[in-house]
């Protein structure tokens, strides 16, 4: 199971939008649903936090990973490495290849 992005704790986050290209979003709580589906994203938007290493290989390099809210930036446009911590692992992933 995914615990860390960098050095942030995903604690209880166990979903995220993504738009299929390079904006990733985790959410944190219910309110972060209705949020991004106000704002014109629906439920083929939302992916298991499992699957974000997938998404991160095979992404248009100007991935950036927030929050709904915008308070929190795991991943900037400007990192050239992302290192995603598991339960019995570590991955690295180069964002620029």
């Amino acid at each position: 199971m995914l615990k860390k992005i960098g050095k942030y704790n995903l604690k209880s986050i166990g979903e995220f939008f993504y738009d299929g290209c390079h904006k990733i979003y985790l959410i944190e709580d219910d309110d972060d649903i209705e949020d991004m589906y106000d704002k014109g994203w629906d439920d083929n938007d939302i992916y298991s936090i499992d699957e974000l290493e997938d998404v991160l290989q095979n992404f248009c390099p100007l991935v950036f990973i927030n929050n709904v809210k915008l308070t929190k930036r795991y991943l900037t446009q400007e990192q050239k490495t992302i290192t995603l911590t598991y339960d019995d692992h570590k991955t690295k992933i180069n964002i620029w290849r």
